[in-house]
């Protein structure tokens, strides 16, 4: 056989085996964030950059619950820690925001499920680029 047949299938063979363990669906590593936020009746709740599955849910209380799951696919507990979420409560609004690196956010994913008042509004402002779904459920 030629020496180049040799060459291409050495590569594929190379390329097989350090793809495979990058591609996964389970992810490496997991955090669970979880907080939650005393709100006036008719508050209205941003939530900014979701880059996974949003759940919301409601109820008769005056709290916003939150539980978040932070997916690292690649790259493990460094790639989780640089994924933060932050809340900034304000007049008769909660703006809760996914901070992802500026260089990208394709390796961390994060679903999030949230309780509020049945009397709040929830804003989907912006999602990150991801398949993630939305799922409203309450009045």
């Amino acid at each position: 056989m030629p020496k180049q047949y040799y060459k291409i299938l050495f590569t594929c063979i190379l390329l097989y085996i350090l793809v495979s363990g990058c591609v996964t669906e389970e992810p490496l590593e997991t955090e669970e964030v979880a907080d939650s936020f005393n709100v006036s009746p008719g508050t209205v709740i941003h939530i900014n950059q979701i880059g996974g599955d949003l759940t919301v849910n409601s109820h008769a209380g005056d709290t916003v619950e939150m539980t978040a799951q932070k997916k690292a696919y690649f790259g493990g507990r460094e790639e989780l820690d640089k994924v933060n979420i932050v809340a900034t409560e304000g007049n008769r609004e909660l703006l809760i925001e996914i901070e992802y690196p500026i260089y990208g956010t394709s390796s961390v994913s994060v679903d999030m499920q949230l309780v509020v008042p049945e009397d709040s509004t929830v804003k989907v402002l912006e999602t990150s680029d991801n398949d993630g779904y939305l799922n409203l459920n309450g009045e």
